[in-house]
């Protein structure tokens, strides 16, 4: 079974590879590369969300927790105090990092769907979409966002 570290480990190398060839064949550009790359080694911890103690999922659910409670509070910043919107943040925060994640857990099972090619085409299509809808990014460039997390995952 791989740990953390040989995922990890094992991403970085996959991805490094993957974005150099990208890089030599002309599709991406040097200033691309990193994010690429990043998106690679991003995919190789996912498998690893299922599992209720790995860094993966704590870092996930706690990014996740962080990223919800400023798209939740930065629009009422004109209609609430300082403090009020530092406790929505953190109610949404606790709700996401704790709450959500509780009911992850409670839904899935290590080596399960996570570890499937299903959930490596799910993620892959939907970080295709973000890529391409929330980022705004060409449809080319969408598409290999997309492939460096199925790479990577």
């Amino acid at each position: 079974m791989a740990n953390f570290q040989t995922h990890l480990n094992v991403g970085i190398l996959v991805s490094a590879v993957t974005t150099l060839g990208l890089h030599t064949a002309g599709l991406v550009q040097a200033g691309q590369a990193l994010p690429y790359f990043t998106l690679g080694v991003v995919g190789s911890l996912l498998p690893d969300i299922d599992l209720r103690t790995s860094r993966p999922s704590n870092a996930l659910f706690s990014a996740l927790g962080a990223v919800l409670a400023f798209i939740m509070t930065l629009p009422l910043t004109d209609r609430f105090l300082p403090l009020e919107l530092a406790l929505i943040w953190g109610g949404v925060f606790l709700c996401v990092r704790y709450g959500f994640f509780e009911i992850f857990s409670r839904l899935t099972v290590h080596r399960g769907i996570w570890h499937s090619w299903l959930a490596i085409a799910a993620v892959a299509l939907a970080v295709t979409n973000i890529a391409y809808w929330l980022w705004r990014q060409s449809p080319e460039l969408a598409w290999l966002a997309g492939l460096m997390v199925g790479i990577g995952y």
